[in-house]
């Protein structure tokens, strides 16, 4: 019998992970998955020893506190591929962590995968050897790092965005105005702080002081959108009286006007949603001083990043403040020209991600490499 192993750390890791599983054991049907993962992972029937996507960290110092336990699962992990000998291990996103098994596993004659590949072209560019070394299979999501894997003479699959056949609203317009107990004549504009706690917790004040400020706050309904797996929403002021959305994510960005929206996955579901926005991401002044001069590229939103130039807002470190918040959406609200100007760029970016079937062909050519 053919044995996997796979190792997502976060949510949107696992997510992703769970897809490309489910069209593995279409191909494979009688596959044995073991790894470490989540929820999502274990519904498509992985034998999950650990749950990482609770554990997830952002920053330096962050990932400092949490090096111990990173440590003994890494160790843990090994050892239970030691006593497995998967023909494959897949390695999701998870830099931190999967760059430091990958090199264990392939010392001892395991093929690598790695899907979802590190953000080197970002940061980090000595990881490029690691991979170089010690990934034999490497598969991503944009056009770009298919590009940038070649300018060093490795090879790298593109299969285009996964996100492109599953972000479509989950319910009608209707359905969902009435389920949230929204009236159709406002504008609705949603808000996704962050996928982790400590991102909401930093970004939210600041959002909801510039919300406050809004010209035309009485016409609008805000709409928090929190990530499934993040269990309670830290501890605010809230005066706006936001409407927290925790199922129907994409019927709620279909159906919103425009939105504030942390950087990372969220960017591109809403570029597929075409819905104008602003990318905004503040870390702890530490964090920021230790990892800037690393960046080597010149946004921080993915969008951006695929369509090569600023296609929407940034606001980053010192320049998230409610007063430049609200001043962006307020154009976006009032200025139709240029409302409708970002909407065709995002329609542009949403052609670059690829057709449906990324997790089809991902499968395929895992299957294909392991046979």
């Amino acid at each position: 019998m053919t044995r996997l192993f796979i190792v997502a750390g976060e949510a949107s890791g696992d997510l992703q992970a769970s897809l490309v599983i489910k069209e593995i054991r279409k191909l494979a049907p009688g596959i044995e998955i073991s790894g470490y993962g989540g929820k999502l992972l274990k519904e498509q029937g992985v034998n999950i020893f650990r749950d990482l996507t609770q554990e997830a960290v952002t920053g330096f110092t962050e990932v400092i506190k949490k090096i111990p336990f990173f440590k003994k699962v890494l160790k843990e992990a090994l050892l239970e591929i030691k006593r497995i000998r998967p023909r494959g291990v897949i390695f999701v996103d998870f830099p931190g962590f999967n760059l430091r098994l990958m090199p264990e596993v392939k010392k001892l004659g395991i093929k690598t995968i790695y899907y979802i590949s590190p953000q080197i072209w970002a940061w980090g560019r000595k990881r490029i050897e690691v991979m170089r070394k010690y990934a034999d299979l490497i598969i991503v999501f944009f056009k770009f790092e298919e590009e940038f894997y070649r300018r060093y003479g490795i090879s790298a699959k593109f299969v285009g965005h996964p996100l492109v056949e599953l972000v479509k609203p989950e319910i009608e317009l209707k359905v969902f105005l009435n389920k949230y107990n929204l009236t159709p004549d406002k504008k609705r504009i949603f808000l996704m702080p962050g996928s982790r706690e400590n991102e909401i917790r930093r970004h939210l004040p600041v959002i909801i002081s510039a919300l406050k400020k809004l010209d035309s706050k009485k016409d609008v309904d805000f709409l928090l959108l929190k990530s499934p797996h993040i269990k309670n929403i830290p501890p605010i002021h809230d005066p706006l009286k936001l409407k927290i959305i925790s199922e129907d994510i994409y019927s709620a960005l279909f159906y919103s006007y425009a939105g504030i929206v942390a950087s990372g996955t969220a960017t591109l579901e809403t570029t597929l949603a075409l819905k104008p926005f602003m990318v905004v991401y503040k870390t702890s002044y530490l964090n920021y001083l230790i990892l800037r001069p690393q960046i080597r590229v010149p946004y921080i939103g993915m969008i951006n990043l695929v369509a090569d130039k600023l296609v929407v807002k940034e606001f980053i470190q010192k320049e998230f403040q409610p007063s430049k918040i609200k001043e962006e959406l307020d154009r976006l609200i009032n200025d139709e020209e240029y409302y409708a100007g970002i909407q065709r760029e995002l329609e542009i970016v949403r052609r670059k991600l690829g057709p449906p079937g990324a997790q089809r062909r991902a499968a395929q050519y895992i299957m294909e490499f392991l046979s």
